[in-house]
């Protein structure tokens, strides 16, 4: 991209002929020898100076900068600046001169900033005394230190003999400054923050030119494009044209700078006439950024330049992608998540993307299907029938040397929420470490089983899902039972009654520390006392929070049970895995169990679908095949048919129903196979 921005850090000091001063403010107030005192006439020349926008003016002792009068140094202060991410290149100075008769104007001052002062500042001119155009971007670094800048408009054809002609100086956000940071103003010192009393010191402002020689006009460059090369690697030969009225091109003079000569000093041109080249080579083993300024020069001397940007990228960069958002989506349903992905050397079609689900019994791998072609990707994200719970996607974007990943939680509810569990204070007391086992949502009771003890607290590194960041309790567990005993005891309990719905659900967050057991079984209890093996869950690593869950919707008698509770207990190794020995696993590798390894929860959840009473389908087999119906009173639902229950596979029945009198029918072909149908909302 052609850069229009360019910042000056005394980047053109050796490019500018100044030649005579056509206005000059020193702000000294003549004779008074109090430099609390000052003027805004110009000492040389003729002109106007104001401040602009929200700021305030005064005048101060210098104390500094290249004005010669020591014993009368005043400088104009301005102050009250707007307020962070407000008024962007609205405050500042205005400068306004005739440069009837000359040319090549130049401006050069000295300036001194505050540390909580803007860093950043816009250099704005107009030909026609109203409309300014952008043009270059000062920055300063430098701690109430006088600096000289100088800016060259030589390249402005419409600075020249224009009695019209006026500068700005304006405070201006990082982010339009620069094209990256933030949409605010940035201090001069890092270490600060920026203020509206944050000062602008400027002195001895001198606009410059040399007699304007209507017999020699001026050279002409082309602008270059932003460059990119690699390290220890010479840039390709990057053309642009030059010419002049009066001077042939092949007489024309081209030389180079750079704003970062440790990381480039070696130019070469090629080419003749006006068709020339320009190769960079970087120094020895340096990446990084640079402003190169390539400049041409007739035989009159007059001269032009145009500036580009080089990046200097190592031999290799990894690729990059996009972050997503966490998805929340009801089951039985799928859903989209688009991200991107990008590198400095491949294209966006030959980068390779991997993805991973950390529970692949709500979402297998095969579940994810992933668009083929583009910078811009879509995920299409379809859990299994009938699942819920949560999972961890991780999408792994590579260049066949680098890597890139994002990750995000992938839940999948029913449509209700029964009891939700965040253990957070009620109401907020902004005190992580304290909590309720008082459900969020809902009803119900939450006990430790076994050994295990409890408390509420959140001194724990790693972050679950909870979106209360603020008051993000979780439920912690510890003093499991020692290696070798009481094997799927200890744990959590959590006791809700279904009444009113069915195909239940739990979905939790969970964090183990590196002795912590590996293995926790997932039990349900339909009477309240008697608890059954359901799936088991693998923490796959330690010390951070993993979203997971399971689905009750096979169990029958999971609906509509006022006694229904499910338990998350520590269990060996070889009954969860149906291998090894009869003892607890450590969660990280090369770690021994501990019986102070600790269990932590957060975001319990259990949901549902309401258990209204259902429609009753009908079979009526006919010389035709099969007549399937169901009241039409009852609407909202969809027939759908499955071959078998291992495994299930709902599809819905293709075939609109047929209004035959109180009923809605579908008349199919009797195939002769098993077919078993259902209605679903």
């Amino acid at each position: 991209m052609k850069r229009t921005t360019l910042i000056l850090t005394l980047l053109f000091l050796s490019l500018l002929t100044r030649g005579d001063t056509l206005v000059q403010w020193d702000f000294n107030s003549p004779f008074d020898f109090d430099p609390a005192t000052g003027t805004l006439t110009p000492l040389i020349g003729s002109g106007s100076a104001a401040r602009l926008g929200t700021v305030t003016e005064s005048f101060t002792a210098a104390n500094g900068g290249t004005d010669p009068n020591t014993g009368d140094n005043s400088n104009w202060r301005l102050a009250t600046f707007p307020t962070q991410g407000s008024g962007n290149k609205t405050s500042g100075v205005e400068f306004r001169l005739s440069t009837a008769g000359y040319e090549n104007i130049t401006m050069a001052w000295d300036q001194q900033n505050s540390a909580t002062a803007n860093r950043y500042w816009r250099i704005q001119y107009t030909d026609d005394g109203s409309n300014f155009v952008d043009y270059v971007v000062i920055e300063n670094s430098l701690i109430a230190a006088w600096t000289n800048f100088s800016v060259s408009f030589a390249p402005v054809p419409a600075a020249n003999n224009n009695s019209n002609f006026a500068v700005r100086i304006l405070s201006e956000f990082q982010s339009t400054a620069t094209g990256s940071g933030t949409a605010g103003y940035a201090p001069v010192n890092p270490a600060s923050s920026y203020g509206v009393g944050g000062t602008l010191r400027l002195d001895m402002m001198t606009f410059g030119g040399s007699i304007q020689d209507t017999n020699n006009a001026q050279p002409i460059i082309s602008a270059i494009n932003d460059q990119t090369t690699r390290v220890n690697q010479a840039s390709a030969a990057i053309p642009f044209t030059i010419g002049d009225a009066e001077t042939a091109a092949d007489l024309l003079t081209v030389e180079a700078s750079s704003s970062n000569p440790t990381l480039v000093n070696g130019f070469s041109f090629g080419g003749s006439g006006s068709n020339r080249t320009l190769t960079l080579t970087p120094q020895l083993d340096q990446e990084g950024a640079a402003i190169i300024t390539v400049r041409v020069t007739d035989a009159d001397g007059k001269f032009n330049f145009t500036s580009f940007d080089l990046a200097v990228l190592p031999t290799n960069t990894p690729p990059t992608i996009s972050s997503i958002s966490h998805v929340t989506i009801l089951a039985n349903t799928s859903t989209n998540a688009a991200f991107t992905i990008g590198d400095a050397e491949t294209v966006a079609d030959d980068l390779s993307i991997i993805v991973a689900s950390s529970n692949s019994r709500l979402i297998p791998v095969a579940n994810i299907s992933i668009s083929p072609t583009g910078s811009v990707r879509t995920l299409t994200l379809t859990p299994v029938s009938e699942e819920a719970g949560a999972s961890w996607i991780t999408v792994t974007v590579s260049d066949g040397v680098f890597t890139n990943a994002t990750s995000f939680m992938f839940k999948v509810l029913r449509s209700e929420i029964i009891a939700l569990w965040n253990f957070n204070s009620v109401p907020p007391d902004t005190n992580v470490n304290t909590g309720t086992l008082i459900p969020a949502v809902g009803t119900g009771t939450a006990t430790s089983a076994g050994t295990a003890t409890n408390s509420l607290i959140s001194n724990v590194a790693g972050n679950s899902f909870d979106p209360a960041p603020a008051d993000n309790s979780k439920w912690r567990f510890g003093s499991f039972p020692a290696q070798g005993t009481e094997n799927k005891t200890s744990g959590a309990e959590f006791r809700v009654s279904t009444a009113g719905y069915r195909d239940i659900a739990i979905s939790w967050d969970h964090y183990n520390s590196a002795t912590g057991s590996k293995y926790w079984r997932l039990q349900y209890s339909l009477d309240g006392a008697n608890f059954v093996d359901f799936v088991v869950y693998t923490n796959p690593v330690q010390t951070t929070f993993f979203p997971t869950g399971a689905s009750f919707a096979g169990i029958p008698g999971a609906n509509d049970n006022p006694n229904f509770a499910v338990r998350i207990v520590s269990e060996f190794g070889n009954t969860a895995t149906g291998a090894g020995a009869d003892e607890y696993v450590a969660t990280q590798a090369g770690s021994t169990y501990g019986t102070g390894g600790t269990l932590w929860l957060d975001m319990v959840t259990i949901s549902g679908d309401s258990a209204a009473t259902a429609p009753m389908l009908s079979i009526l087999k006919t010389s035709s095949g099969l007549d399937v119906s169901w009241p039409a009173t009852a609407t909202g639902f969809l027939l759908q048919v499955t071959p078998g229950f291992s495994p299930i596979d709902w599809q819905p029945v293709t075939q609109a129903p047929v209004l035959s009198g109180d009923r809605n029918v579908v008349t199919l072909t009797n195939t002769g196979n098993n077919q078993f149908f259902r209605l679903a909302q």
